[in-house]
């Protein structure tokens, strides 16, 4: 990237040593006695000859030069948050570069604060990356200059500059001016952050207020957040910060902008969305450091321009691009009024020092000054050339940015109108590349920015077998329904054309109908149970009123068959004809039993019960029941509560549950176990119960039959409980039903858990009544 230098820059080299002399000159370098006479006249006709020489408007800007393709083009870059964080942050621009000027090779070279001015002077880096403070003093020493100027995104667009905002607590009634932060505690980021403290300090120092006298103490916390901390929680009374951190801050949820008061009250600055306490001022400036190639530097400026604000570049950067570079004359202003980098001597030598030590000096002085506005004057000719070209140029960006702004105008109108729908909406093209979603797209299905919509949307790698697209862009608006498991909802699709750019694209709208699927699926399925109650309702009335009155007539034929015994001789031939009717109508008067116990109309006798008493009193005869392929366990859990109900009926429970037991074994070797305890169960739990009337949540006493048998099919389990309903060729329905029926009368639950292949668990919850062994005799209430 060295160049030859030519005679005009010979020129230039020999005018700026002849300066340098003369300056020297005046700061008072002691030559020896005989050579400042010699000196000056030997300066005189130098300076003379090369003000008079022709250079014109190529001789400031040398011609380009080639670039060696194997040699890459170095960045440098201010890493003032590390190297990897500046890396990520910059290697995708030096990428973008590559792609935009084809053959040639960038690198992003890291810098810290003192390496920069050492790199750029040594030319080891070509372009550089910098803070606005650092590039005015390179800016200042001729050794880099601005080709276009880093943006932020807010909510009014891209900000090329940015200010500070001096804040306190809101209820600090004390400190309401800059002149009242007098004797307080301040805090600030660093002592060389722009936004964070030097901004409020050119405003502090017009004020009247120097923080070192003025302050009781002055800390720099070393970040935004730290600051905001220090003011919220007391250590400081007032702090600065750099804009727009204050409302990230807030969007980020860690803290409240209406705990914080702006010093002095905000002022709103035209175009610029956040709280502002200082003057504006310019962001980062991408520079070119002198002696790069200027052809090299136009393509790198131009690349730069064009970048769009959502380019990933640009969001890689944190920022939305880049744009024509700001005039950083402010931060010049703030450097010399603060009397910081290349001001800060500036002025502290007077004018009657000057006259009294530098007499013999101001003769050459006064040579140079005549000869130096000669130069003005050739410079102020070719100024004018150059302020008349800046002049059309500014205009006609004025031009470009206006319209520019109309296209971002209308782009943001039709943004707001589909971010606010509700409904998913996306644009898509021929290649089923998605160009547009909204943010209720994104939180139901992620990040959509390059992506396929069947590949975002169902995970395919192909299109979708239903896809619509081709009659979309004929014209054609379908409408459709489809469930997709990545959301979990079902949408009703509207897919419609939509003419862009010259071209047809898809308009997609997803109108989530999940909830109005769900509602429709259970109203018919309230629907069907309603219907299900009803007819067991009404088949339960009707077989109890059939029930009740056929037990009423099994009573009269059993009676008159009774009497009739009695009045034969013990040796008739009929006695035995007797007999068998006499079986024959208790075996019905049984079954017209099971009927009312399964309708709840049967007479009760309620008893405090001891569940555990009950089965050892009853064990001999259960186990007397099975049959010799069927083993019986039984296990009782000592101090179960006691229960309230009728023994006979319980007693039937656990035969009718006993016996469903031994059908599900069958032939084939097998066991019953049958497990007593007491549990709390919530409304969650009790809401498994396979009776409609739910007990309320409290303490219970279970008796747990299960079997090893095969399980049941899904039908069965669904239909066990309905009378009549049996799986047995003999069977008559009414066991199980009956069992629903008695405990539904006591006031419990029934739970079922089919194992298929591994048998059934059947578990009946009392309600506790009582402490262990403390009996308590009453009647149930009405209607058990």
């Amino acid at each position: 990237m060295r160049r030859r230098a030519s005679l005009p820059t010979l020129a230039a080299l020999l005018s700026a040593v002849s300066a340098t002399l003369v300056a020297a000159l005046c700061a008072g370098l002691p030559p020896r006695p005989g050579e400042r006479p010699f000196l000056l006249l030997l300066l005189s006709p130098l300076l003379l000859g090369l003000t008079l020489s022709p250079l014109q408007a190529h001789e400031i800007y040398p011609a380009p030069t080639a670039t060696s393709v194997a040699l890459p083009i170095r960045i440098g870059a201010l890493a003032n948050r590390g190297r990897e964080e500046c890396i990520r942050r910059w290697k995708p621009t030096a990428t973008y570069l590559e792609h935009h000027l084809g053959g040639s090779r960038f690198e992003i070279v890291p810098l810290d604060f003192g390496q920069v001015a050492q790199k750029v002077a040594s030319e080891e880096v070509q372009f550089i990356i910098t803070n606005p403070v650092q590039y005015a003093q390179l800016e200042f020493s001729g050794k880099a200059y601005r080709i276009a100027g880093f943006q932020l995104p807010s909510l009014n667009g891209p900000q090329g500059v940015y200010g500070g905002v001096i804040f306190t607590r809101a209820d600090r009634k004390d400190i309401r001016t800059l002149s009242d932060l007098k004797g307080k505690k301040f805090s600030a980021v660093d002592s060389e952050s722009l936004g964070g403290w030097l901004c409020a300090r050119r405003e502090l120092h017009g004020a009247r207020l120097k923080p070192e006298r003025d302050f009781a103490n002055l800390r720099f916390a070393g970040t935004h957040d730290a600051v905001v901390r220090d003011v919220v929680s007391g250590t400081s009374d007032a702090g600065t910060i750099r804009s727009s951190q204050l409302e990230t801050m807030a969007a980020q949820g860690k803290m409240d902008l209406r705990s914080i008061r702006v010093i002095p009250p905000a002022r709103p600055v035209r175009g610029y969305p956040f709280l502002l306490s200082t003057r504006l001022y310019p962001e980062w400036p991408f520079a070119v450091v002198s002696g790069t190639n200027d052809e090299l530097s136009r393509r790198v400026a131009i690349a730069l321009m064009t970048m769009r604000p959502d380019d990933p570049t640009a969001l890689a950067s944190g920022g939305s691009g880049w744009t024509i570079p700001a005039d950083y004359s402010a931060v010049h202003e703030l450097l010399r009024e603060l009397r910081l980098g290349p001001y800060r001597d500036m002025g502290r030598i007077t004018l009657g020092q000057v006259i009294t030590h530098y007499r013999t000096h101001l003769l050459a002085i006064t040579v140079a000054a005549s000869l130096i506005a000669l130069f003005a004057f050739r410079s102020l000719l070719l100024n004018r050339r150059l302020r008349a070209s800046l002049a059309e140029l500014s205009q006609r960006t004025s031009e470009l940015n206006e319209s520019r702004e109309n296209l971002r105008n209308e782009r943001d109108n039709l943004v707001a109108i589909f971010e606010a729908m509700q409904d998913d909406i996306y644009i898509s093209d021929s290649n089923h590349t998605i160009l547009y979603g909204n943010d209720a797209l994104a939180r139901d299905f992620g990040d959509w920015r390059g992506r396929i919509c069947h590949d975002y949307l169902d995970d395919r790698t192909s299109p979708c077998l239903d896809c619509r697209l081709r009659e979309v862009q004929a014209g054609a608006t379908v409408r459709r329904e489809q469930f997709f498991p990545k959301s979990g909802k079902t949408y009703d699709i509207i897919e419609t054309p939509l003419r862009q750019s010259g071209r047809t694209v898809k308009l997609t709208i997803f109108r989530d109908v999940t909830e109005l699927r769900a509602m429709e699926a259970e109203r018919l399925a309230m629907e069907r149970r309603l219907l299900h109650s009803q007819k067991l309702e009404s088949l339960g009335i009707l077989a109890g009123g059939i029930a009740h009155d056929f037990n009423n007539l099994l009573t009269v034929i059993i009676g008159n068959l009774d009497l009739v015994r009695r009045r034969l001789l013990p040796d008739s031939p009929t006695r035995g004809n007797i007999e068998s009717a006499q079986a024959a109508c208790q075996q019905a008067a049984k079954l017209i039993g099971q009927i009312l116990d399964y309708t709840g109309k049967m007479p009760v006798i309620a008893d405090s019960i001891d569940l555990n008493d009950l089965l050892r009193h009853n064990e001999a005869l259960l186990r007397g029941s099975l049959p010799e392929n069927v083993t019986l366990t039984i296990s009782i859990s000592d101090g179960i509560p006691r229960i309230r109900g009728d023994r006979s009926r319980i007693e039937q429970v656990v035969m009718n549950l006993l016996a469903n037991g031994v059908e599900a074994v069958g032939d084939a070797p097998g066991s019953i176990a049958i497990t007593t305890g007491v549990r709390e169960c919530d409304d969650s739990y009790l809401a498994q119960s396979r009776i409609e009337d739910k007990p309320p949540a409290g303490r219970f006493v279970y008796l747990e039959v299960a079997d090893s048998g095969c399980g049941m099919t899904r039908e069965t389990e669904v239909r066990l409980f309905e009378p009549f309903f049996t799986t047995k060729f003999m069977g008559r329905g009414l066991g199980l039903s009956a069992v629903q029926g008695i405990v539904k009368m006591h006031g419990g639950a029934i739970l079922l858990e089919n194992r298929q292949g591994r048998g059934s668990v059947f578990r009946v919850l009392f309600p506790a009544n009582g402490p262990a062994d403390s009996p308590h005799p009453s009647s149930l209430r009405s209607g058990l």
